[in-house]
């Protein structure tokens, strides 16, 4: 399980600091966190510590109930993970800092192998480094526009933390207007009918 700790990590931090940071309070079901057989505490989107849990515990902090912490020593296979680039395991704006993923998983993402050149598909043209397969822009593009015109589409692109300011954004998008928005402290006008 990866815990992203960007709000409360900072350089300098003890490993006693770090380990408090990381161990408690996280929303994530009981059951998952028993199946759990390491925590890399991850800021910055690198690996900064890996622990080991030896035991779940619910929070006993009023208000924080539905959460969950945990008791555990630095792993020994610590090396493996430490230092490692891990941001692409987290969804682009996803407010979310827990990431569940199986061990094997993460030690093959650990593993820095160089990426591999793709194979070109059947029918494309052999093309320079960085180049797509000729009509793919021409294909997607529409599908793209179509989907910003989307409600739903946007209600839907991050968490459930995010509908509300994603909707407001897609309706300024699409339907702007000047004249209804007031600035801060002043009282909201109507704009001026011209009268002939």
């Amino acid at each position: 399980m990866l815990l992203r700790l960007n709000k409360t990590w900072h350089d300098g931090i003890s490993a006693e600091g770090l380990y408090e940071i990381t161990r408690a309070w996280w929303v994530i079901s009981p059951a998952n966190a028993q199946r759990v057989e390491r925590v890399l505490a991850v800021a910055g989107g690198i690996v900064r510590e890996v622990y080991q849990p030896t035991q779940w515990l619910p929070s006993p902090v009023e208000g924080l109930e539905n959460r969950v912490g945990f008791e555990g020593v630095v792993a020994p296979d610590r090396q493996t993970y430490i230092g490692r680039d891990v941001s692409s395991l987290f969804r682009p704006r996803s407010a979310n800092p827990v990431r569940y993923l199986p061990l094997d998983a993460l030690i093959e993402k650990a593993v820095i192998t160089p990426e591999p050149h793709p194979t070109p598909s059947a029918g494309a043209e052999n093309s320079p480094a960085g180049a797509v397969e000729p009509g793919l822009l021409e294909r997607v593009l529409p599908l793209l526009e179509a989907f910003e015109k989307d409600l739903l589409w946007a209600q839907s692109r991050a968490g459930q933390e995010l509908f509300h300011s994603n909707t407001i954004a897609w309706l300024l998008r699409n339907f702007p207007t000047r004249q209804y928005i007031p600035a801060a402290g002043s009282e909201l006008i109507a704009p001026a009918v011209k009268r002939r």
